[in-house]
């Protein structure tokens, strides 16, 4: 059975919601955004899944998998950017899990579990 892989930054929910556009404009700085005209053609996948009743915003995008360093930096902008609390999660293989826990743009925790 092959393992479990998954990055995603989590961002806490304030009373300012963050919409789509900010969110993306963070995590695309320094790429081509240029439309296109069908998803196949495009370079950048980003999604963005809110629930009513959770006090977190979870952000996946093709831009933070496996690239951990990368990962981290959005984290962090983001939390700076948006001026909220932001959690970057990535399983490994299902053996690891890295967890950084984000105040307001400064690196607050760091744990590896195996």
């Amino acid at each position: 059975m092959m393992g479990l892989f998954f990055s995603n930054i989590q961002i806490r929910r304030t009373e300012n919601e963050p919409d789509f556009a900010q969110i993306a404009a963070v995590l695309t700085e320094g790429r081509d955004t240029s439309a296109v005209d069908s998803e196949e053609e495009a370079d950048i996948m980003l999604s963005v899944f809110t629930m009513s009743d959770s006090p977190w915003i979870t952000v996946c995008s093709d831009l933070i998998d496996g690239d951990f360093e990368e990962l981290g930096a959005k984290a962090r902008r983001l939390s700076e950017t948006l001026q909220t609390q932001t959690l970057a999660l990535a399983c490994l293989d299902s053996d690891y899990c890295i967890n950084e826990n984000h105040s307001l743009g400064e690196w607050f925790k760091k744990s590896l579990l195996a």
